[in-house]
Parts: C-alpha cells; structure tokens; sequence
C-alpha cells in the first residue's frame, strides 16, 4: 500500500477525497438595538447561528483532474447528504459554496475549497420490524430444508420399508401435534394435512423434492394458523411450542420392522432431520406473539433455542446456515418485546377475575387470557397482570 493509499480520506455521495485541513464556525445571533441618549444598547439573542464546515479537499496523482472533476459534479447536485470526514466523523450537510485551486508549478495536484452548512431535515429512516424480520427468517429456513432433503438410491424393497417407516414416524408426529391441544378448529387443519400426507406417502417419497415441498407447506401452515376468532392465545401457543420442540429433543422410541440397510437406515436419517427441522420452525412461527410476562416469553424461547440447537449438528451447511439467522432473528424478535411493566401476586382466597384485573390495572379478558382463567369467579394462586 502506498503512502497516497494510507493517507485518511473523507467520502461525500460516495466519491472519496483526500483532506488535509478543515475550519467550522459557529456562533449566536445576536442583534444589538441602539437608541438616541442611551449607552447602554439592547441585546437580542436570536438563538444559535447556523454551524459551517469548510473542508479542505485535495486531488493528486496522474489524473487527479478527472477525479476533481468527478467531485465537482457530485458537489453541483442538490440535497443534504452524509458527509464522512476522517476527524469531523458523519456530519448531514449541504454544499454551499466551493473553489478550485491548482497551479502550474504544482502539476499534478488541485484543490477544493468547500463550505458546508447543515443538511436541514434528514430523511426518513424506517425501522426494521423485528417480529416481520422473524418470520421472514423462519418461511426462508422452511424453503431451505426442503430445497437440501435427498434420498440415497434404493430398491423397491427398501423403499417399501421406508414407506412403512415414513407412515409410522408420521403417526408419532400427529399424536404429537394432537397433544399440543390446539384449538378443534385448527387441530383439525393440520390433522387433515397430515392424514393427507401420510396417504399419498409413497408417490411423494417417489419424488423425494415434492415430499420435502409437502412436509415444508404443512410446516408453514401450523407455524402461521389463522386465528380470527383469537382462540390462539398466549397459553395455547406456549402449550404447542412446548409439545412439538419436546418432541425434537425427546423424540418417542420408534422401532422399525423392517431389515436394517445402509440404505433404509441413511434415508431414515434423513427424513426424520426434516421432520424435526420442520417441526422446529413451526414451532419458531407459533412463539412469534406478543407476551404478558418475562417469564414465559422466556420459557418459550429457551424451548426453541434447546431445539434448534439439537439439530444443528446434523444440519447440512445451507440449513445450519438458516437455522441460525432464525435462531438470531427469534432472539431479537421477542426480547425486544418490553415486559417491565407487568406484576404478579399471590392470591390466597379466590377471588373473581373482574376484581383482580382491576387491582392489577389490566383489562379483564387480558386477564383471564394471560392466566389462562378457568372460571372467571374463581381464581387464586399466582397471577399477573
């Protein structure tokens, strides 16, 4: 690297430049009022004057006048922008003024002479929403694991023993699903696709990228139930996320029928690290929801962090990759939620639940949704609101 490339540069619309010195003023406004056969004038403060920059800038070397060139038309344009400068940092200002300066005994070389006054308004930055975020990266991670499930050759018997493996190992997976006490209408949902899956099994194992497909769209499905009638409530969710990343990481004894090959037992392996993957970012999908308190957003997410990190060693690179932009973008997701605000107590006596919302200054269906009341008139233990 040369002594041109290490000197520090400031950059202006993208176009970097070399700096050798800068001068900023600032000030207040002050308008002094005289008056006939006073000596005292009056001093009025106008507040503090507009702060300037005037920056330094230099070109050098061989075609140092296309460059001060290229810098002149970037100055022309209108508007604020970001000026980065190697001591001053990030500054949003306007160029106002300029002038070029070069000699011929200094061939080779030119200067800029720029005043800079501030930007005005610095446009609009929105925000990254960090619960879309989430669930961008959980849909990205579902496409991922399909796109990289393979199959090893096999013979049709074979094939014909991981059929009856697939059909057993989905069973496990609805009992699973049916435990999780979704909603009637919602279990019912997923169970249909299930049972629709596990019927056309063997066509779809034939084609083992449109089983992969399949299994990612009822993935999707039960990460991102519809709920218009708000039956999916913060206890639900927690419930299924509980039951189906328990499943990941204590996964029910299953044992085959069929003869142990090479073949049946790779592609066993790598069915069943679809499923749980699958089963994780559906999991991932139903955590996504605004919780009432620190401890069980919490529980939830150490859930899916344990799950997601069981499978991750047997991740192929591409999924490995997905899964922990989701892991991250979860993180962020739900500790991002401010929990501060809510209490608990102790209630000893029942009491009813219109009576403790109040005391707890929480709207009363909250209340009995946060708790997961069974009888409104009835309720004692720990409680938050």
């Amino acid at each position: 690297m040369s002594w041109l490339e290490r000197l520090p540069k400031g950059k202006w619309r993208g176009f970097e430049f070399l700096t050798d010195s800068h001068d900023s003023t600032e000030g207040r406004r002050l308008v002094v009022h005289q008056y006939p056969r006073r000596d005292q004038p009056d001093v009025e403060d106008m507040g503090l004057d507009a702060r300037s920059w005037k920056i330094n800038a230099y070109f050098i070397g061989p075609d140092y006048d296309l460059e001060a060139n290229g810098f002149l038309d970037k100055l022309r344009q209108p508007g604020g922008e970001w000026l980065t400068h190697p001591y001053l940092g990030d500054l949003w200002v306007r160029a106002f003024k300029w002038s070029r300066s070069e000699r011929v005994e200094e061939g080779g070389f030119c200067r800029i002479s720029i005043d800079f006054l501030p930007g005005g308004s610095q446009p609009f930055e929105p925000t990254v929403d960090k619960v879309d975020v989430a669930i961008s990266r959980v849909r990205e991670t579902q496409t991922v694991i399909a796109e990289q499930f393979d199959l090893q050759p096999m013979t049709g018997s074979v094939f014909d023993d991981l059929v009856a493996d697939v059909q057993s190992k989905l069973d496990v997976m609805r009992k699973a699903i049916a435990m999780a006490t979704l909603p009637l209408s919602k279990a019912n949902q997923v169970l249909t696709i299930i049972n629709g899956i596990k019927t056309d099994v063997r066509t779809l194992l034939g084609l083992p990228q449109q089983y992969a497909n399949t299994l990612a769209s009822f993935a999707n499905v039960l990460a991102f139930l519809d709920s218009p009638d708000d039956d999916l409530t913060v206890p639900v969710r927690v419930r299924a996320v509980t039951r189906l990343t328990s499943t990941v990481t204590n996964p029910p004894a299953f044992a085959s029928n069929s003869t142990q090959t090479a073949a049946l037992i790779a592609n066993n392996a790598a069915e069943q690290d679809l499923r749980n993957q699958l089963l994780l970012t559906s999991a991932a999908g139903l955590a996504i929801t605004t919780y009432q308190d620190a401890e069980t957003r919490d529980r939830v997410l150490q859930a899916l962090l344990d799950g997601i990190d069981s499978v991750l060693n047997n991740a192929k690179p591409d999924v490995f990759n997905a899964l922990l932009d989701m892991r991250a973008a979860l993180i962020d997701a739900l500790l991002d939620q401010d929990l501060s605000n809510y209490q608990t107590r102790q209630v000893v006596n029942f009491m009813p639940a219109c009576v403790l919302a109040h005391q707890l200054d929480i709207i009363e269906a909250d209340f009995v949704q946060l708790n997961g009341v069974a009888h409104p008139l009835f309720v004692a233990g720990t409680v938050r609101g």
